[in-house]
């Protein structure tokens, strides 16, 4: 098993041991060819880092008010919910008028805080995404109303680490990524 589903694996074993919620609802593993659809809707391949995820778990069910989800308050999306949550933020940034960062550019940098198309979501609650950039691997928490969270985390592995911290010590399991600083 790859070592970032295993740690997925470990998160959600956490979360069963303390009779937490946050691991109900995984849904099974995906194929190769729905992979392939969700990365032919938007245009490019799911960044690396996500994608041993996706050989353990195909995304977790709509979570009802009152249950979190897997990574702290994030269900994971399916892979087809990530190209849907992708294209509806390229929508919403493509008006007449609107700044279109630019194309060699990396989120986070020179002060753009808002949906940049190198985003993906990939876990969600509510209106609050949870995001990789494809080019740096880099996690954000991206809500349309306040734009990426100044916390972030290197990758996926050092989110992992943060929700399995949450899982193992909190009563009810969260990331908070806009705590002011």
């Amino acid at each position: 098993m790859n070592p970032l589903a295993a740690k997925f694996e470990a998160l959600i074993t956490t979360y069963q041991a303390r009779g937490l919620n946050n691991g109900d609802g995984m849904l099974p593993p995906v194929g190769r060819e729905v992979i392939e659809e969700a990365e032919r809707l938007l245009g490019f391949s799911l960044p690396e880092p996500i994608r041993p995820i996706y050989e353990l778990y195909g995304g977790q069910e709509y979570i009802s008010p009152g249950i979190t989800g897997v990574l702290g308050s994030h269900r994971l999306l399916s892979p087809l919910e990530i190209a849907s949550s992708w294209q509806m933020y390229e929508d919403a940034q493509r008006f007449p008028g609107a700044e279109i960062p630019p194309p060699d550019s990396v989120p986070g940098e020179n002060e753009w805080t808002w949906w940049h198309p190198a985003l993906v979501p990939f876990a969600n609650w509510d209106a609050y995404h949870l995001v990789i950039c494809r080019r740096t691997h880099r996690i954000w928490e991206y809500e349309p109303y306040i734009g990426i969270s100044r916390l972030s985390f290197r990758d996926i592995d050092a989110l992992l680490d943060a929700a399995q911290e949450s899982a193992s010590t909190m009563e009810e399991p969260c990331i908070e990524f806009y705590i002011e600083e």
